[in-house]
């Protein structure tokens, strides 16, 4: 038998992702520090609420900044949780290669919504010993489009069933979600 047959397939999947990661982390953090001149009064010490005579000795309002860059730690974790749902579309083409055997090779449209819920709880330390919670969480859906490509062999146990075995690639690109000053990715 020579030739083949074109044939249309859709498909739907359905994939939950839960990734947990509490990994410490090393990062770069800087220290911005801002000084502000009393215009060369001693300050008094805290508390100190003023007076009725007046407010007393006033800030600048031009401080002199310094910054500095070191590495911090993070501790703590990481949540991203997503249900994805994508539907695939596309033509293939069926070729015999023997008396019960095939080959199929398609590929075609790939559509995509991924619901996700990234949350974090960190601890960020300085090397001074200066620490900085952070934390966040939100969920939110996004929709991608991409394509895929499959490619089968199949052996016909009968005329209307067959065992088959393959690969299949699908690309939809890269669901990123945002939370706060952080960004999970889903590729």
């Amino acid at each position: 038998m020579l030739g083949g047959k074109w044939g249309l397939q859709a498909a739907f999947d359905f994939t939950t992702v839960s990734i947990h990661d509490s990994r410490p982390l090393t990062g770069t953090g800087t220290t911005i520090s801002d000084a502000y001149s009393l215009g060369g009064v001693t300050a008094p010490g805290a508390p100190y609420t003023g007076s009725f005579n007046g407010p007393g000795p006033l800030l600048g309002d031009n401080p002199t900044r310094t910054t500095a860059s070191e590495t911090v730690t993070i501790t703590g974790s990481r949540t991203l949780e997503a249900q994805v749902y994508a539907l695939r579309l596309g033509p293939y083409f069926e070729f015999p290669f023997g008396k019960h055997w095939s080959g199929r090779v398609g590929g075609g449209l790939a559509l995509g919504v991924a619901d996700t819920k990234y949350s974090y709880n960190e601890t960020i330390s300085f090397g001074g010993g200066q620490t900085i919670s952070n934390n966040g969480s939100s969920e939110g859906a996004s929709f991608q489009a991409g394509g895929y490509l499959e490619a089968k062999v199949l052996y016909a146990v009968t005329p209307c069933a067959s065992l088959f075995a393959g690969a299949q690639f699908e690309n939809l690109g890269t669901f990123s979600h945002t939370t706060g000053n952080e960004q999970a990715q889903l590729t």
